[in-house]
């Protein structure tokens, strides 16, 4: 005879198991929490690029209206893109949400950089760059989970939180130095494009780390020895 609810709990118990076999270890000084960080680190980093639309607008010749017009397209973008990476990351998994998200905003930024000519050209380049706040935002959050899974998202994310913030607070200060040491936007646009490409490698690392190395998992699906 078993006590009331003793199914319940062997079954709560083994649900708990798989949880925790779910994702890599969390190791902070591993290769791949490193290179997490890295990957956030470039990603936020990009973001704080438009804190200087408005300026760079006006560097461009453009008046302050189209600079405020600039910085709104590419919050529209912000917006938009989020419902989208998550709408992507449930039908394709995070990986392939993060890197439609990492195109388009490597699109709008060369797009800024080579300034075509012309308000809707620019518009659209906004637009385009305020993809990356997706990524900065949800696909973050999505892709620590992917990685280390529900158990140990926790703890991780606690530990990139800090970077996001420490980035957030050095990017806006670095293009605004890099501006003032050239005189344009070019080197701050043209290193945010090197950014992605980083965070592209980043990305691919960490998906090869999960798909083709499950020995490195947590759990350990050998056979017991009884």
């Amino acid at each position: 005879m078993a006590p009331y609810g003793a199914d319940e709990a062997a079954e709560d118990e083994r649900a708990r198991e798989g949880k925790q076999g779910l994702g890599l270890d969390l190791v902070y000084h591993s290769p791949t929490f490193a290179v997490l960080v890295v990957f956030v680190l470039s990603i936020v980093l990009v973001t704080t690029l438009s804190g200087h639309l408005a300026s760079l607008a006006q560097d461009y010749g453009y008046s302050a209206q189209v600079g405020a017009l600039l910085l709104s397209a590419s919050m529209v973008g912000n917006v938009l893109s989020k419902f989208a990476l998550g709408a992507i990351a449930d039908r394709l998994g995070a990986f392939r949400a993060i890197v439609c998200s990492l195109v388009t905003t490597a699109c709008g930024l060369v797009l800024i950089l080579l300034n075509l000519g012309g308000q809707i050209s620019l518009l659209a380049s906004g637009f385009l760059f305020g993809t990356s706040f997706s990524i900065g935002s949800l696909g973050i959050s999505l892709l620590t989970r992917h990685v280390y899974g529900d158990e140990q998202y926790s703890d991780a994310y606690a530990t990139v939180s800090l970077v996001t913030s420490f980035a957030s607070a050095l990017g806006v200060t670095a293009a605004g130095a890099a501006y003032d040491l050239t005189g344009s936007y070019a080197m701050p646009i043209a290193a945010s494009i090197a950014l992605v490409v980083v965070a592209a490698g980043c990305l691919a690392y960490l998906h090869w780390r999960v798909t083709t190395r499950p020995w490195e998992k947590k759990r350990d699906e050998s056979p017991r020895q009884m």
